[in-house]
């Protein structure tokens, strides 16, 4: 029975679960094999999966393929088996492609262990015989990978598949986008930006006039400057010393509404990573758009409750589409309790 692995926060579980079924009525999760990581069958993962990439979920972060089980025994007699199934079961399918012409795509080879289980090995130590069977096909690109060969490693079993990076939903593994600390880092929230900057491609504008609502204490305000723009920071708390220094940022010390209300700037770009009800949030977006000029982006992040977070997305992303086209919408890895959505004038 062929398999699938997606992959959510934990917290979300639940409504990632009725997402997926709302797509096909005959997903079912077979097992949890870790917080926020479903074993799951569909009547035809391919297919299910080609469904979702073309209109992307937004609790689900990552889908991985699991058409082979390999029994683990815990100790590192594990990683020569694991490598041994892949060899058996993927090399004549690989090769027989070759042979019809179909080229071998830029590969990435991707293990996860589940936090549940202890292995006497690292992912890395199962990966590199892995990297070293395909790498008589073309060298391993990490980063922009157009196939994954995927490896789940349970308590007792490993699940295996190999699939086109577009099915997956991200191009990390687990949906787990990484970045580098920088010593400019200014705080955590700098990777959600990233992330979002990252995962919908956008076409940011690279000079021009930015408004960051609930700035302090100057992340996504210093990313921005970074890209070129000047930036009104809008927060009732002060920045960093440093983000407050840059000749290119101005800050307004006060309520967001308050500045709205009284502002005649036009802005070339909005964000907002506001701690506050995502309704409010989003209504405070629509006051944004009378200073934004048509055609130009605005992301947000929406703030939800745990109780509630269906009803108060739904809601809240209906505010928001009052005044803009949304063009994304995901609970990103670096989300905590919030959606990431991301707009048109």
């Amino acid at each position: 029975m062929p398999y699938l692995i997606a992959t959510c926060a934990p917290e979300s579980a639940v409504v990632a679960h009725k997402e997926l079924r709302r797509v096909e009525a005959a997903v079912a999760v077979d097992a949890w094999l870790d917080d926020g990581v479903a074993l799951m069958t569909a009547p035809d993962p391919a297919a299910f999966a080609a469904t979702l990439a073309a209109d992307p979920p937004v609790f689900v972060r990552h889908l991985a393929p699991a058409d082979l089980t390999v029994p683990l025994t815990g100790s590192s007699a594990d990683i020569t088996s694991l490598a041994d199934a892949v060899a058996a079961t993927y090399l004549p399918q690989i090769a027989a492609n070759l042979a019809l012409d179909r080229p071998w795509q830029p590969h990435a080879v991707q293990v996860r262990l589940s936090n549940r289980a202890t292995h006497p090995y690292t992912r890395y130590a199962l990966a590199e015989p892995l990297r070293e069977l395909l790498a008589q096909f073309g060298p391993e690109d990490v980063r922009h990978p157009q196939q994954v060969l995927a490896v789940y490693c349970a308590a007792e079993q490993a699940y295996i598949g190999l699939w086109p990076t577009a099915r997956c939903l991200s191009d990390w593994p687990g949906g787990e986008r990484r970045f580098a600390r920088t010593p400019e880092q200014i705080s955590r929230s700098e990777f959600k930006l990233l992330e979002a900057l990252d995962l919908f491609n956008l076409a940011w504008p690279t000079q021009g006039h930015a408004l960051d609502l609930g700035a302090a204490p100057g992340g996504w305000t210093r990313l921005l400057v970074e890209r070129g723009l000047t930036v009104v920071a809008v927060d009732p708390a002060a920045l960093d010393a440093r983000v407050a220094a840059l000749p290119q940022v101005e800050q307004w010390r006060g309520h967001a509404e308050t500045f709205l209300t009284g502002s005649s700037d036009v802005f070339d770009l909005v964000v907002n990573d506001m701690r506050l009800d995502a309704r409010d949030s989003a209504r405070l977006m629509l006051r944004a758009a009378e200073r934004l000029r048509p055609g130009s982006p605005a992301l947000m992040t929406l703030k939800l409750p745990q109780a509630r977070i269906e009803p108060v997305y739904h809601r809240a992303r209906r505010i928001f589409a009052e005044a803009y086209t949304i063009i994304g919408a995901r609970q990103l890895f670096h989300n905590r309790s919030e959606v990431t959505l991301v707009g048109v004038r």
